[in-house]
């Protein structure tokens, strides 16, 4: 800016400024060239990441490979600043191939978390909204599952196999081969796939059979309990059940043998309820005959005309006695 400020014309004197100027650039630069080419390391270090280049492709740059600083000069500077445009147009050819790759990743990373929902049978335990918004979530998540992946997928397979046409190397992810990563990830995939279909197989079966066992020991359990009552055993004979059959009981051995346990157990309860009622009554009769007993001796109930003294409990007409 000094510089700029003292310029009046083109004449010899602004010739001289500018060479004075021009020579404390050129000995500021000297003095800075050791910072400017660590400067221009750092943006290689950092498109060579960008790029996904490999390790032999990071060494081919033999100008990072020379850390004496007196070597640092103007040529060492172009040769950094050189590369780092190299690296800049390759990124700018790479750039929509990487961010579809990073979609397409995004989705296949949800893929897996879209199946750990479905998984976790707790999650429709919420209420309100926070149930509506974690069913939204996995409807977008497998909207774009079925949808975009595909579409990903086909698109870079294509896009991928130009990329070798008319680069003559493979399209580097991480180091990798992307091709080769989408092939291994659907293998992965229907393995996973299988071995959950295998599990979910396995424990169907075994449910059934369980279930299998557990009908055949109800099944069995009913024919074993425990022996029907005397009452009951009495109605077939002295043989219990079987000796009904042989008298030609069959109806009633038809029914199942839980049944007819339900039935004894009624009719001894109905048995038992009778008795006590039957005992209740007579009590009941009992005690209104000694209390009508009771109130005519206090009371003094008059006799029937003609009829003498109690003796034995009966009573004699007076005449007879009188006569006598």
């Amino acid at each position: 800016r000094a510089f700029s400020e003292s310029i009046n014309g083109l004449g010899m004197e602004t010739l001289n400024k500018g060479e004075k100027e021009m020579t404390r650039l050129y000995q500021m630069k000297e003095d800075m060239m050791g910072n400017l080419i660590l400067d221009c390391r750092e943006r290689v270090k950092k498109l060579l990441e960008e790029t996904n280049a490999t390790p032999s492709q990071r060494n081919n740059f033999q100008g990072m490979n020379i850390d004496d600083e007196t070597l640092f000069n103007d040529d060492l500077l172009s040769e950094h600043e050189n590369y780092i445009s190299l690296l800049t147009n390759r990124l700018e050819q790479m750039r929509p191939l990487l961010d579809m790759i990073g979609k397409r990743e995004m989705v296949v990373a949800e893929r897996m978390q879209y199946e750990g929902f479905l998984k976790d049978p707790t999650r429709l335990q919420q209420r309100g909204a926070a149930l509506t918004k974690q069913l939204m979530k996995e409807e977008k998540m497998s909207r774009r599952i079925k949808k975009d992946l595909p579409k990903y997928t086909d698109v870079l397979t294509r896009k991928l196999k130009e990329w070798v046409v008319n680069h003559d190397e493979p399209f580097l992810f991480k180091g990798d081969d992307y091709l080769m990563i989408m092939n291994r990830q659907e293998i992965q995939w229907q393995t996973y796939k299988e071995t959950q279909a295998e599990i979910k197989r396995s424990k169907k079966q075994q449910y059934q059979e369980v279930g299998v066992g557990v009908k055949k020991g109800m099944a069995t359990s009913s024919y074993k309990s425990a022996p029907l009552s005397d009452k009951t055993n009495s109605k077939f004979g002295p043989a219990g059940a079987g000796a009904g059959v042989e008298k030609g009981n069959k109806k009633a051995l038809s029914r199942p043998l839980s049944r007819l346990r339900g039935m004894s157990r009624m009719r001894d309860r109905g048995g038992a309820a009778g008795a006590g009622a039957r005992g209740e009554k007579k009590e009941r009769s009992k005690s209104v005959r000694a209390g009508n007993t009771s109130r005519g001796k206090t009371r003094g109930i008059s006799r029937p005309r003609g009829m003498g003294i109690l003796s034995r409990g009966r009573a004699r007409p007076v005449a007879r006695n009188l006569i006598n």
